[in-house]
C-alpha cells in the first residue's frame, strides 16, 4: 500500500529536479563522447543519473527519500512528524525501493554510456 510522505507539488518538484539531472547527464555524455574523453569517464555521470532516478522515483511513488529517513512527511500543511509506526515503516521500505530503483536506473543508463563509448572507439 503506497504511503506518501509528499504532496503533488513534492512530486511535480522532484520530477522536474530528475528531468534536469537526466538533461544536465545526456548533456555531459554528449561533451564526454564529443571530445573522445576516455570511455572510462561515463562512470563519473552514474552519481548524474543517480539524482535523475531519484527524482523520477520519489515523484512516482510520491516519496522523499530524505524525509522518509527523518521521519516526516510534507502532504500539503508543512513538515509534520509521522507518528504511526506502520507508516513510518511503510514509507521507509518505499524509500528503500526508490533508492534501489534510482541506483538501476543509473547504473544501466551509465553502462549504456560505457558500451557506445567503447563502440565509438573513444
Amino acid at each position: 500500500m503506497l504511503r506518501p510522505n509528499i504532496d503533488a507539488r513534492g512530486a511535480s518538484a522532484r520530477r522536474t529536479m530528475g528531468a534536469a539531472a537526466l538533461l544536465l547527464g545526456a548533456a555531459l555524455a554528449g561533451w564526454l563522447l564529443q571530445r573522445s574523453a576516455t570511455p572510462w569517464a561515463m562512470l563519473l555521470l552514474l552519481p548524474v543519473f543517480t539524482a535523475a532516478g531519484l527524482g523520477f522515483f520519489q515523484a512516482r511513488r510520491r516519496t522523499c527519500v530524505h524525509y522518509a529517513a527523518r521521519g516526516v512527511c510534507d502532504l500539503g500543511s508543512g513538515v509534520q512528524p509521522v507518528t504511526d509506526p506502520e507508516a513510518l515503516e511503510a514509507m521507509r521500505r518505499q524509500a528503500k525501493r526508490v533508492w534501489r530503483d534510482a541506483l538501476v536506473f543509473a547504473a544501466l543508463v551509465t553502462l549504456a554510456l560505457l558500451i557506445a563509448a567503447f563502440a565509438a572507439g573513444a
